[in-house]
């Protein structure tokens, strides 16, 4: 079964990533960070754990996510101002990368940008 989260509003998809990052990360607390239209440094989720530092999400509303947008997405928080101080950077997409050699691309462009 499939969600269809490219149907979700900006804020719908915000408030996913929030409960993923409690429910299936176990994080203590998770909330948006900034404001729309303000500059995050990549940043739309913070997350806290109990042991362990933080972690950051970016939730992107994208039809289509390649090796280069993950990419971007990485230098994007790590040439930023690093909020949090974060070890642990995750990117959530609504593009449907299932069917498409993608998912492999992404896995060896996200290796290589460690």
């Amino acid at each position: 079964m499939l969600l269809h989260t490219q149907e979700l509003s900006w804020e719908a998809l915000e408030h996913l990533v929030i409960a993923l990052a409690v429910q299936v990360d176990c994080a203590v607390e998770a909330r948006p960070f900034g404001r729309k239209g303000q500059a995050q440094d990549g940043v739309d989720i913070v997350a806290y754990f109990a042991l362990g530092p933080a972690a950051v999400y970016q939730a992107k509303m994208y039809e289509r996510f390649a090796a280069s947008d993950l990419r971007k997405a990485v230098l994007t928080y790590a040439n930023g101002g690093r909020p949090f101080r974060a070890r642990r950077l995750v990117i959530m997409t609504t593009a449907y990368v299932r069917d498409t050699p993608t998912p492999s691309q992404l896995a060896l462009k996200s290796s290589a940008v460690q």
